[in-house]
């Protein structure tokens, strides 16, 4: 909608067609290519399974009886062994394995064990004196069932009437179908949704032939999507990209087992077209600490407001860890809370982290498991894309209707706030300052797990990056911008001050945490910014009701606690933005 400034001159405004003809062509690659390595790791026909076992897999139920609870315990107590020589500890590290009633999962690769050699199921207790009561045990050999042992009566341990080990007296035996409450654990789970598309996960307890059923919720044909055949590499995750649906649709969703639909009926709404003046509903949040705050009720009352979309805005869980294992644990467990597993259900759910779902508190570029912790966040977030070909991370662009949301990675390529320049990495910077360049949409919402303004917490105000942002957004005369943010642990409404139009800055933190105490007072300035209202009493969300319907387009902007009260709002319109 606004024009490229009046002064540029041909050979300047040539460059940018250029600039943008290629930023294009990168995002349309970047969606390809991310959904091109779906289609090669999940469509593909019925496994071959190996006669030797390369990826174990053991899913464990424990009993509703008090369990002691392993903890991060560097000499785990318990044990899987397959023959006398072969056991795999059942341990995953920054965990709390073991509680009562849970459902725990150890993946094990290279293992290099013949199946001819194993002749035992057995679970060996150690030195330890924690007692564990393994109530069910399920096994995958490369994500094939083997084994599934539920009722069992055993307690382990070295205390009275405790035994120091189970072994079933017939291995490699199915006397249950598995130990989750389903076989499909968790899903289907709205992720991406455009004018004609969606993206939908399930997970699977192992390697089955999972299908998609696909319905207007009007009536109308039913579309069966797959079957696709989930891997252990993914922690039996799958993504079903579904086409050909119409805009602003209704439509449920079912997986498919053996014939049979199995588990929740998930439902969505398919996006208006792109660039078309729409009214929409959204709502943003970060900070769901799952580790001080295991059940999160405030998930039930953004489910019951039926939004158009939800953003998860950086620390969705808090791990704190490097470990592969650990961040799938976080996920299963945080998708297992009934209110957050009902609400991603029944809404259209994006993401991008920040450093508790990363690699732990104020971590950069630096971290050497970034490439592990990405593969982590990627199974279980069904984003549109992720990153670029060439350039790997949590970023990408979607749009609804005449709104474009810019959803960047502030974690991957950061540089040490102290000493660096960037904390989006020249790649990314690239493709988002470009993308703005090109975008035509109403508003241009950006989206970072860190805050733009200076106050509490990592921001964007340490980096120079900050000023060639505002830069271009002066420069090149793009209007309609607006700032999301999360990580400090309250809510608020803020202005940025800029000489060409003062920035909306709206944070919504946290959605599993408050900090009493931390909002400004009423007499506190920042150099830069004019805050309008905080909150850190309560949990809280944000919703955002757009309307580019109107002659002034606005976003009607709500912090919300769980209770569904709005403790505050703000109007934006857009001719503030321009």
């Amino acid at each position: 909608m606004d024009a490229v400034a009046a002064d540029a001159s041909t050979d300047d405004v040539a460059t940018d067609s250029a600039m943008d003809a290629a930023v294009d062509a990168r995002l349309d690659a970047a969606t390809q290519d991310s959904r091109a390595a779906d289609a090669a790791s999940d469509t593909r026909g019925p496994p071959v399974f190996p006669t030797t076992i390369r990826h174990l897999s053991v899913a464990i139920r424990t009993g509703n009886e008090v369990n002691a609870g392993g903890g991060d315990d560097p000499n785990p107590e318990l044990e899987l062994c397959l023959n006398a020589t072969r056991c795999f500890p059942l341990d995953v590290p920054a965990v709390d394995d073991f509680r009562r009633g849970e459902m725990d999962v150890f993946h094990f690769t290279a293992v290099g064990l013949p199946r001819s050699e194993v002749d035992r199921i057995e679970i060996r207790h150690r030195a330890g004196t924690d007692a564990v009561h393994p109530a069910c045990v399920q096994v995958q050999f490369d994500g094939e069932p083997v084994h599934c042992r539920d009722g069992i009566d055993a307690w382990l341990g070295n205390g009275a009437g405790e035994a120091r080990s189970w072994r079933d007296p017939r291995p490699l035996t199915e006397t249950c179908t598995t130990c989750f409450a389903s076989r499909i654990t968790h899903g289907p789970l709205v992720g991406a949704v455009g004018p004609d598309t969606a993206r939908v996960l399930v997970r699977t307890d192992s390697t089955r032939a999972v299908s998609l059923d696909v319905q207007p919720m009007g009536g109308g044909a039913s579309r069966r999507i797959g079957p696709l055949y989930a891997d252990p590499d993914d922690d039996f995750t799958v993504v079903f990209d579904v086409d050909g649906l119409s805009p602003r649709t209704e439509y449920t969703a079912s997986a498919v087992l053996g014939g049979a639909r199995v588990g929740r009926v998930a439902r969505f709404r398919t996006a208006p077209r792109v660039g078309v003046a729409t009214r929409f509903q959204m709502g943003f949040g970060s900070c769901a600490n799952d580790t001080n705050f295991p059940v999160q009720p405030i998930f039930g009352e953004i489910d019951s407001r039926d939004l158009d979309l939800f953003i998860f805005a950086g620390d969705n869980h808090y791990g704190n860890t490097r470990n592969l294992q650990a961040h799938w644990w976080r996920y299963r467990n945080a998708m297992d809370m009934p209110a957050r597993a009902a609400m991603l259900a029944h809404t259209s759910v994006l993401a991008t982290w920040d450093d508790h779902d990363y690699c732990g508190n104020n971590t950069d570029r630096s971290c050497d498991a970034k490439e592990t912790v990405l593969r982590a966040f990627s199974d279980y977030w069904a984003n549109p894309s992720y990153g670029l070909p060439m350039t790997p991370g949590v970023f990408f662009k979607t749009s609804y209707g005449d709104v474009d949301f810019f959803v960047i990675d502030d974690r991957y390529y950061r540089e040490n706030e102290t000493t660096g320049d960037s904390i989006l990495g020249s790649e990314q910077a690239t493709w988002l300052f470009q993308a703005l360049r090109r975008s035509t949409a109403t508003f241009r919402v950006i989206v970072s797990g860190s805050t733009f303004s200076r106050g509490a917490g990592e921001t964007w105000w340490h980096y120079p990056e900050r000023q060639r942002l505002f830069d271009v957004i002066r420069n090149d005369n793009i209007g309609g911008v607006v700032f999301l943010a999360g990580d400090i642990h309250r809510s608020h409404f803020r202005w940025i001050h800029r000489t060409h139009y003062d920035i909306p800055e709206l944070v919504s933190s946290g959605l599993a945490v408050h900090e009493e105490g931390t909002c400004p007072g009423p007499d506190a300035v920042e150099p830069d910014a004019r805050q309008v209202a905080c909150t850190q009493e309560a949990p809280t969300f944000m919703q955002l009701d757009f309307d580019t319907t109107a002659m002034d387009p606005s976003i009607l902007a709500r912090i919300v606690d769980g209770a569904g009260r709005t403790v505050h709002q703000m109007t934006i319109r857009r001719s503030q933005l321009r």
